[in-house]
């Protein structure tokens, strides 16, 4: 195939049409808690790194980048770029779309009712599993950082300890409740704190270098505390119970936002996708 055909077929693809169809065929797979179906989907696209169960919540924002429906001009853009100034190998990069579509024509993302997963309108169904830990005893962040570094030592962190954190920290399933002590980190780029109890988050107004951030599936009401956050540029907040997001209008790197599962009201939704903000809802 030459460039010319290729690029004609991309743009047969990438289709408001088909990016619709693949979102809410993710969507539907991520809220009815079939992971094994988006593993599945993953291993055909060379552009998302490898994945596990583990981290299904940022599989799914990957999947999401690649095929949000608010995306399709920016793709579009990308992909008339590639077809004037390179090589056909850019354009290729491309046709992920086309395995994509057909995996999901051969492929059911409603589990069979015999797999005892229900509707996904009930928010304790559809959010995804919770990973198990140990208990960590008084539920502060603290002592799931002992934990998860040290296991049973008994050990001390100073504060010095926790200012020299930096790059990523993965904190999901913990049994957190208290923040206290996170502030210190400020070194930290991406952060996950998802399937815990927390509801205070303001010790991540501090974080100022963050880009990544998880907090989904705690019990999060109010995201004041984010409004800090320049660098934040990918926000995962499904499965909580917030209804106001004016905190993030101002937020001017953010790129995806996952809101599903939250009391959230539409029209709170337009300033951000104005901005081009990926709305995940």
């Amino acid at each position: 195939m030459d460039k010319r055909n290729l690029f004609d077929q991309l743009l047969s693809l990438y289709t408001q049409a088909n990016l619709n169809h693949i979102a809410s065929w993710i969507i539907s797979a991520f809220k009815l808690k079939n992971h094994k179906v988006l593993l599945d989907l993953v291993k055909r696209i060379p552009e998302v790194p490898f994945a596990s169960e583990k981290n299904i919540s940022k599989l799914f924002t990957q999947l999401m980048i690649l095929y949000h429906p608010d995306k399709l001009l920016s793709i579009l853009k990308k992909i008339e770029d590639a077809y004037k100034d390179g090589p056909i190998e850019t354009l290729k990069h491309f046709l992920h779309i086309s395995s994509t579509l057909a995996f999901i024509e051969k492929t059911a993302a409603q589990p069979s009712e015999d797999q005892n997963i229900q509707s996904s309108n009930q928010r304790a169904d559809c959010s995804p599993a919770t990973p198990t830990r140990m208990d960590t005893n008084d539920g502060s962040f603290i002592s799931a950082l002992k934990q998860k570094e040290y296991g049973n030592l008994d050990v001390v962190y100073h504060d010095g300890d926790l200012i020299n954190m930096e790059g990523d920290l993965e904190l999901s399933g913990y049994q957190i409740q208290n923040l206290s002590g996170l502030e210190l980190c400020q070194n930290l780029i991406e952060l996950d704190l998802s399937h815990n109890t927390i509801y205070d988050i303001w010790a991540l107004s501090q974080l100022y270098l963050i880009e990544e951030l998880n907090l989904s599936s705690n019990r999060i009401g109010s995201i004041d505390a984010l409004e800090s956050l320049s660098h934040l540029r990918i926000l995962d907040l499904s499965f909580n119970d917030i209804e106001d997001i004016e905190s993030l209008y101002d937020l001017e790197k953010l790129e995806v936002v996952n809101l599903i599962g939250n009391p959230i009201k539409e029209e709170q939704l337009p300033p951000l996708r104005r901005r081009g903000v990926v709305v995940i809802i």
